[in-house]
């Protein structure tokens, strides 16, 4: 595959006798290597032949559309198995007050089903900075965990883009109202073919093919009856808005650090009185062996 691809940098083939090639090898592949090596080549088709030096021109809707989709639609999108991933940028059923770059859903009959899960984009900028991706990541996670509640999953997918790079999360309900979201993979998508023949090193092949086999193969209805029960309601986005964002501050002085030091240590003293309380709950009403909880 890396061959291909270098031989169309060097101007030796058109992508069109590339593509050629490359659908040929997947066909002899698993359906996850498959997906991935299908979304190779719908990068060779798109991507401009070198890097667009001025990063900050670049639209977040042209980011998604021409460097991120081509991979994204592949390897965890499938028409023939009634799921797109698709860049509505409109707001879910799940919830009414979000409004999510990206959402992948599953297709019944003919109309837009349940989701599986959704995705923000941010463009590399002076006005994206920790806050505003930590704003994102706080959306996705509700979203993600909406999902889960609305739609009865067993897992849903997050993924959260800044520039080229990619972060994918997984939610699931482990126990009784605690969601778990945990990061499966992280890695920097190519910005032009000079770079696609990079980009195919064995690790960033081995993520690829690994999202698309764990979001294929853990996102989906629970069959774990009554499982509503074991759902909370979730935060609104605006829970987020008060927070200011956080500016440099003037160092303090030695004594006065020092001062903080003993009030913080003086304060966290006094919390462990919490330990008697619950331990005293516990063996008063030591109802958390009987708690249910979801293994999934």
């Amino acid at each position: 595959m890396s061959r291909v691809i270098q031989v169309v940098e060097d101007n030796e083939m058109t992508r069109s006798d590339a593509e050629l090639e490359l659908l040929n090898f997947a066909r002899r592949q698993t359906y996850y290597l498959s997906r991935m090596i299908r979304g190779i080549n719908n990068a060779l088709q798109k991507f401009p032949s070198n890097v667009i030096k001025n990063a900050t021109s670049i639209s977040e809707n042209e980011l998604f559309n021409t460097y991120f989709d081509p991979i994204l639609s592949a390897i965890i999108s499938d028409p023939e198995k009634n799921t797109l991933l698709r860049w509505s940028n409109k707001k879910p059923e799940e919830n009414k007050d979000m409004r999510p770059d990206a959402t992948i859903t599953k297709i019944q009959q003919l109309k837009y089903g349940y989701n599986l899960g959704h995705g923000e984009v941010k463009t590399i900028g002076s006005t994206c900075d920790n806050h505003a991706l930590a704003h994102d990541l706080f959306r996705v996670s509700v979203l993600a965990k909406d999902t889960l509640d609305h739609n009865k999953l067993s897992h849903a997918l997050a993924f959260q883009i800044h520039g080229f790079k990619i972060t994918f999360y997984m939610m699931t309900l482990q126990f009784t109202r605690i969601y778990t979201l945990f990061e499966i993979a992280r890695m920097n998508f190519p910005r032009s073919l000079t770079e696609i023949s990079t980009f195919l090193s064995l690790k960033n092949i081995k993520t690829l093919a690994f999202v698309s086999e764990i979001f294929w193969s853990c996102c989906s209805p629970d069959s774990t009856p009554e499982v509503d029960k074991y759902c909370r309601d979730s935060d609104s986005d605006s829970s987020l808005d008060p927070l200011p964002k956080l500016k440099g501050k003037k160092k303090d002085t030695s004594a006065k650090r020092k001062q903080d030091d003993l009030e913080f240590v003086t304060d966290f003293k006094k919390s462990l009185d919490w330990r008697k309380c619950l331990y005293a709950a516990h063996k008063k009403n030591p109802c958390a062996k009987d708690t249910p909880s979801l293994n999934r």
